[in-house]
């Protein structure tokens, strides 16, 4: 399998992020929790998908930027910094 666009870990990032359960987005976007829980483990390579991810996610449509907004979101993974210091 290639690398993917956009990693499990950026998925589940995503998700805690944007406070998404597995059960919400399996209603959103019609996909079995399965499948939502597969996607979690593995990301998704497909420029496509991972837009459609994103947006059922965050509610917002990256558009034509979807590599870039993977790319950045794996890039904040990689660095460790995931969000403001806790107080």
């Amino acid at each position: 399998m290639t690398k993917p666009l956009l990693s499990g870990n950026a998925i589940r990032f995503l998700m805690r992020r944007h406070a998404v359960t597995i059960r919400a987005l399996h209603q959103k976007m019609d996909v079995t929790m399965s499948r939502v829980r597969e996607v979690r483990g593995r990301g998704v390579s497909d420029r496509t998908v991972a837009r459609d991810w994103i947006e059922a996610i965050t509610g917002h449509d990256p558009g034509e930027h979807t590599a870039v907004y993977c790319a950045s979101i794996e890039r904040l993974l990689q660095s460790g910094r995931r969000g403001r210091p806790r107080s």
